[in-house]
């Protein structure tokens, strides 16, 4: 990875750091920060940081929804981070922008 490369990358604090090297190390095959985004924006997924429930991935189905702050990975597919710093591995519908907000949030994923 060349030096701006490097720099590109700035998460916030709330983002564990397995959750970037994950995410860092598929991109660097794809395009490393600008691949990651324009897959975001190809696949409609929710902002970083956008605050709401998500179903998350495994079986049985329908799974339970995981609750938390939203960030993007590859294709349909993100994490999900909790208040005590933990995460789920979760996915979203591409062609919805909400999240399905715990009542009486709504306004933290509109903004």
């Amino acid at each position: 990875m060349s030096e701006t490369e490097l720099k590109v990358w700035n998460w916030p604090d709330w983002v564990p750091a397995l959750i970037s090297r994950d995410i860092e190390s598929f991109y660097e095959y794809h395009r490393h920060y600008e691949g990651w985004l324009e897959s975001m924006i190809r696949n409609n997924a929710p902002a970083l940081g956008a605050y709401g429930q998500w179903p998350a991935l495994g079986k049985p189905y329908p799974t339970p929804c995981r609750e938390g702050r939203f960030v993007f990975a590859w294709n349909n597919i993100g994490r999900v981070v909790h208040s005590d710093g933990t995460f789920s591995y979760v996915s979203f519908d591409r062609d919805s922008l909400a999240a399905i907000a715990p009542k009486g949030q709504e306004k933290e994923i509109e903004g």
